[in-house]
């Protein structure tokens, strides 16, 4: 994929396939920033892309005490695109979002993303709408299990 850069005096075509994205980490495994580097200062002596290469580039770039981890645009790689407050867990080689949505969800321990204390309802037949989830509906509920949170918004057409 070519994309035009223009400048002032010039027209520059970038090949965005040809760059990839690099995430440094804190101690936490918490990401400060993401930075897009060229192919070309990750490639190995075989012409072939050495994420090895692309941190040692990086430590280069911004200093040997940092970490950084390959990350894709596409999520092809670790689940999903790194930004900015996203964790990365090594064990499990991807990266998540640390914080709930809502204080009541919980963190699936095996594909790291959070889930509803009560599943989401089917949207009711012949209806047309989404579901959205209510903190306080949930937190009010004194049925014992809780069975409210989910409120059905039926779509109408104007």
């Amino acid at each position: 994929c070519i994309w035009p850069f223009i400048n002032i005096f010039k027209i520059y075509l970038i090949d965005i396939t040809t760059m990839a994205h690099f995430a440094e980490l804190d101690n936490d495994n918490i990401v400060k920033r993401v930075i897009v580097v060229s192919s070309k200062n990750f490639l190995n002596s075989d012409g072939v892309e050495d994420e090895s290469i692309g941190k040692a580039f990086c430590r280069k770039l911004y200093g040997d005490d940092t970490k950084w981890v390959q990350t894709s645009f596409t999520g092809r790689i670790r689940a999903r695109f790194a930004t900015v407050g996203v964790k990365y867990d090594e064990e499990l080689d991807l990266f998540y979002n640390p914080n709930p949505p809502y204080p009541s969800w919980t963190l699936h321990s095996s594909k790291l993303y959070f889930e509803p204390p009560i599943p989401e309802p089917e949207i009711p037949d012949g209806k047309t709408g989404y579901n959205e989830w209510d903190e306080n509906l949930y937190v009010n509920d004194t049925s014992d299990p809780k069975t409210a949170g989910w409120v059905f918004f039926e779509e109408t057409s104007e």
